[in-house]
């Protein structure tokens, strides 16, 4: 709570300050005064994206009609008068002119210089949430623009390229045309499966991660031309890219990265130190695996906990443990406890859970246990 507080204070009176003496500085007709008035107009009680909406509203109101005037003014004062840099969340000072950007910028007469302000933008900051509405408004001129973008000096500009144009971006509108058909998104993505920025890497990753929800089959031909690679920053995008398919012990995306579907294993008894465990309480559990083949072989060791619902019916959720490579003869015990802390973002129910190791994408053994309320 204390954190989210502290996120949502990102935008203070302070920024507002700032923000009117840099705006002023690079248009001299600005009303600072009657900017921060309606900025910081009962901002203490709005939330994070409230309170950037206010602060958007704000520019709306003081900045001249005319788009082209007003987002001339708005690179101007980016540009030279960048906010001070003292922490994490200093970079959220430019969130509204990228919002700002979206709301009066998106049509077909501002296009070019909407495109422009929203790179400067992301170089400080990022427009991933501002581009969206001219690709779902401007498919083609967008999607020309990002494929320009995606070779950019940059990383922050090629990061844009892939986050920007993820199919469900958290917390963003989604962009239907890339849930329908990724094609799209795979252009602008081959040309960043070996770019060295971890930034951009693991906006790659998670936009291929996302494809594979809706379009597995899609996204596991994709990455098939790429599991081979000698490139590193390739390996570490594909692996990172086919997680979810990986939990769900998808065959093909395992065999993408070398794991056999049947591992010649022995898998000992799945011991609980308990079959009843009370909310806020945890759950250990210990096993072994037996390598029987006379090489070395490649493990992805998972547990899976089967959670009972409110219609009685019990839904898996799995859990990562560890990747291992396991020698010829060689025994690895795992132990592991697995917390039942009551937390908002899952709702426990009482009664009848199971637990059972994973490996490989296949299940070994499992047990049931009680889960039984800490009064």
């Amino acid at each position: 709570m204390e954190e989210q507080s502290l996120f949502r204070n990102t935008f203070n009176k302070d920024l507002i300050a700032a923000m009117a003496k840099n705006i002023a500085a690079s248009y001299d007709q600005f009303d600072s005064i009657k900017f921060k008035n309606l900025a910081n107009n009962g901002l203490e009680q709005l939330a994070l994206k409230e309170r950037n909406h206010q602060i958007t509203q704000a520019l709306i109101n003081c900045l001249p009609n005319d788009f082209s005037l007003a987002c001339e003014i708005i690179v101007k004062s980016i540009q030279h008068n960048p906010f001070p840099y003292r922490g994490n969340w200093d970079s959220f000072y430019y969130m509204p002119f990228g919002t700002y950007v979206a709301l009066k910028g998106c049509s077909s007469i501002h296009l070019a210089q909407s495109f422009e302000a929203l790179k400067e933008i992301t170089i400080r900051f990022t427009s991933e949430f501002a581009i969206r509405p001219f690709i779902n408004k401007f498919p083609e001129e967008s999607l020309l623009q990002l494929n320009k973008w995606k070779n950019h000096p940059d990383e922050n500009v090629r990061r844009l390229c892939s986050e920007g144009s993820r199919p469900r971006l958290p917390w963003a509108e989604k962009i239907q045309a890339h849930i329908n058909d990724p094609a799209p998104c795979f252009e602008i993505l081959k040309d960043l499966m070996e770019d060295e920025s971890l930034y951009v890497k693991k906006s790659v990753a998670n936009h291929l991660n996302d494809i594979s929800k809706d379009n597995a089959d899609l996204l596991l031909n994709f990455i098939s031309d790429y599991t081979n690679s000698i490139n590193k920053n390739t390996n570490w995008i594909c692996k990172h890219a086919l997680r979810t398919l990986i939990k769900k012990g998808n065959k093909k995306a395992l065999q993408l990265l070398g794991y056999n579907e049947h591992p010649n294993i022995i898998v000992s008894e799945l011991k609980l130190a308990t079959n009843k465990v009370q909310l806020n309480n945890y759950l250990s559990f210990e096993f072994s695996i037996t390598n029987q083949e006379t090489e070395c072989q490649q493990l992805m060791i998972d547990y899976v906990v089967y959670h009972l619902k409110a219609n009685k019916q019990l839904l898996p959720k799995v859990f990562k443990l560890k990747t291992i490579t396991l020698k010829s003869n060689e025994t690895i015990t795992i132990k592991k406890k697995h917390s039942f802390k009551v937390i908002t973002t899952r709702k426990y129910y009482v009664g009848e859970h199971k637990i059972a190791v994973q490996i490989n994408g296949t299940i070994f053994n499992q047990e049931s246990f009680l889960l039984c309320d800490s009064n």
